[in-house]
């Protein structure tokens, strides 16, 4: 971590697959917090084009075809993303697993998003649509620390509820999971850059700011 202004702040790595929208939200929440000086990306997408037009210092493409398994390819990107000064990843629309060679380099400093209350619906391709035909009265937002080989299994950093009535449908519900996810991101990049979280087992605790 770095200081700015007598403010600790996170040197910010974002692993992505996607279009760049949650990339950009991160860009917009982490400000204060931290910064992004690294994008990494297991597919050419154009979250790889919002990155070098965002100036973001480091940026590269990481191809599972590439190499030889998963591992090699995780523990390549955690090389770039040591090279790049990152001391925090969230992996943001980033469409695979991740290999525990990459998670162990960042212990408990890998966090990811997902649109449900978990372990409600984890592990879906797609979580809203399968919730609301299950007839929830409450979706939701989970942050989470990311597991290796899971997509939704580490342990819960922090949630907030969402209600929902029986005529919500995903396109009525996805603007307000988007926007819960970044009324809650500035909290917790704070969180992790004042030294706030707290492991204790499964369970996280986020103490109070000072």
């Amino acid at each position: 971590m770095t200081e700015e202004n007598g403010e600790a702040m996170l040197n910010i790595g974002v692993m992505t697959s996607g279009r760049g929208n949650a990339l950009r939200m991160v860009l917009e929440t982490c400000t204060g917090h931290g910064k992004v000086v690294a994008a990494v990306a297991n597919l050419d997408c154009p979250a790889l084009g919002v990155a070098r037009d965002n100036g973001i210092p480091h940026v590269s493409l990481h191809r599972l075809e590439d190499y030889p398994s998963r591992a090699a390819r995780d523990e390549a990107m955690a090389a770039e993303l040591h090279k790049a000064g990152v001391d925090f990843i969230f992996s943001a629309g980033y469409s695979d697993v991740i290999d525990e060679a990459l998670l162990s380099a960042f212990p408990d400093r890998v966090m990811s998003v997902y649109p449900s209350l978990l372990p409600a619906f984890a592990e879906d391709d797609e979580a809203i649509g399968p919730a609301l035909d299950h007839g929830v009265k409450l979706i939701g937002v989970t942050f989470h620390l990311r597991q290796a080989l899971s997509g939704a299994g580490g342990a819960i950093i922090a949630q907030e509820p969402i209600p929902v009535d029986v005529d919500d449908t995903i396109a009525t519900v996805e603007p307000r999971i988007l926007q819960t996810e970044r009324d809650m991101l500035p909290g917790l990049f704070a969180a992790f850059a004042e030294d706030r979280v707290r492991r204790e087992g499964r369970k996280l605790r986020i103490l109070p700011a000072s």
